[in-house]
């Protein structure tokens, strides 16, 4: 095995549960004794159904990952940092992740996200900083199986393929290299065939979903604008609903996953006859939304594209599209762009002839009397540190260090050097480097993470980096 191997994105996920008997072997080497771990009583007492198990325990599998897989066998954590969401009990099948979300290539360190879940809940969220101490080893032959590091699988999942706005996504995501799963309602090319409109047909999708693992799903299918609205809610909002559910667990243990839903601009507009089909498109967003408030910080983002009017027979008569008609191709293109790109998804965009448009979070559906796509408010975006003034710079860059050095709280900034802040070390100063590059969007190589051994030192290259 060589470093070089790993690469961003890369993880590790296995279930386990703890018991009693395991808390009692880490109460004799810890010496933790804390009632709150054994006593019935007094965990009762305290607000628990049942004791709880200490944070230590639960965190403990991360130890196991770092030394067995990420990196592995020649691996020394530099620094870790926790967040406890909630408590954990003991005999609970849980979920433990790690995921490489940053290499420092010239020191041989991986950064780690770290998350604890009981299904869709997370319970623990953290980081650590692993350094491999040699560029090359061997792995044993007795590293289990669930110490495997894993890369998220290359298969999407389009709902509707039959259709052509479906079906054009299919084509570009295969022509981008994509194992794709084509779900049709009746097709003999499809590679699932079920009607979304039933729950035989959406738990059949999902059971494909389960198994197959797909890391993007893009839902294009729904039943015609004047179905009952019992069939448009089940086609838009439950399929959706099913098929984002089974892809969850899987995704949040990949720390990886994204689903984009497509929308119509019908949901903004005085819609008429096409009122049904508007709602139940808008319930699909509201809900991918939630989902989206609720799972990106775990790596899973979701998106609602409301489109215009395209070049199909599903959109032939909708008297709530307007404009120059789209291509499918073209529909396709921005989707599956969306879907596969590297910035962070917005969770609403609106697509025309005119192209792609985000939709600020405030921005309400409206009725607009002439039928015309309602401008988007101009987004505020953050500055970013290129055009942040120095002061700015050194606000952010200072609270960094409180987090990361409690002892610098307090203290002038001039006073912040490597060896005479408490807790400032050499194998600290990796831990700096790498939250600076993924806080700030620069590039330290390793000389510079030699040099920058000062509070004053490190702002001015984040300064410097924006010339």
């Amino acid at each position: 095995m060589k470093f070089s191997q790993f690469a961003v994105g890369q993880y590790v996920a296995f279930t386990r549960a703890f018991s009693s008997e395991d808390y009692e072997k880490f109460r004799a080497v810890s010496a933790d004794n804390n009632p709150l771990h054994w006593d019935v009583d007094y965990a009762r007492e305290a607000g628990f159904s049942q004791p709880i198990l200490p944070l230590g325990l639960s965190i403990s599998p991360f130890s196991a990952i770092a030394g067995k897989a990420l990196p592995g066998i020649p691996s020394l954590i530099l620094s870790s940092s926790w967040n406890a969401h909630s408590h954990v009990d003991y005999d609970q099948n849980l979920t433990w992740s790690a995921r490489v979300s940053h290499i420092l290539t010239e020191k041989r360190v991986l950064q780690l996200d770290l998350r604890v879940y009981d299904g869709e809940r997370r319970l623990i969220s953290g980081k650590m900083s692993v350094q491999a101490r040699v560029e090359e080893w061997n792995i044993p032959d007795d590293i289990a199986a669930e110490f495997s590091v894993r890369e998220p699988a290359r298969v999407a999942l389009v709902t509707g393929a039959e259709g052509a706005i479906g079906a054009a996504c299919a084509a570009r995501l295969e022509s981008a290299g994509w194992q794709v799963l084509r779900h049709a309602r009746r097709s003999n090319t499809a590679d699932i065939v079920a009607d979304l409109a039933t729950e035989p047909g959406r738990e059949q999708l999902s059971h494909a979903v389960r198994e197959r693992q797909p890391t993007l799903i893009v839902h294009a299918a729904s039943a015609a604008t004047k179905a009952t609205l019992t069939t448009l809610i089940a086609t838009n909002y439950l399929a959706l609903h099913s098929l984002t559910a089974a892809a969850l667990p899987h995704m949040l243990a990949m720390q990886s996953g994204r689903i984009v839903n497509v929308g119509s601009v019908a949901q903004l507009k005085v819609s008429g006859s096409f009122t049904d089909y508007a709602a139940a498109k808008t319930l699909s967003d509201w809900y991918l939304n939630q989902v989206d408030l609720q799972h990106r910080s775990n790596g899973v983002e979701t998106t609602t594209v409301l489109c215009d009017k395209t070049n199909s027979a599903f959109s032939e008569g909708q008297q709530a599209l307007s404009g120059t008609a789209m291509e499918p191709e073209e529909v396709a293109e921005q989707l599956v762009a969306l879907g596969l790109g590297e910035q962070p998804l917005h969770t609403r965009y609106t697509l025309s002839s005119e192209g792609l448009t985000r939709l600020t979070a405030d921005e309400a559906p409206q009725t607009v009397s002439n039928n015309s796509i309602p401008t988007a408010k101009p987004e505020r975006v953050a500055a970013s540190f290129s055009s942040a003034p120095l002061e700015e710079l050194r606000t952010r860059l200072r609270t960094m260090f409180n987090q990361l050095l409690p002892d610098s709280v307090g203290k002038p900034d001039n006073l912040l050097r490597i060896n005479t802040l408490s807790g400032w070390d050499s194998m600290t100063q990796i831990a700096i480097a790498l939250e600076v590059e993924q806080q700030f969007g620069i590039a330290l190589n390793g000389a510079a993470v030699a040099e920058l051994i000062s509070f004053d030192a490190l702002l001015q290259a984040i300064s410097n980096a924006k010339d």
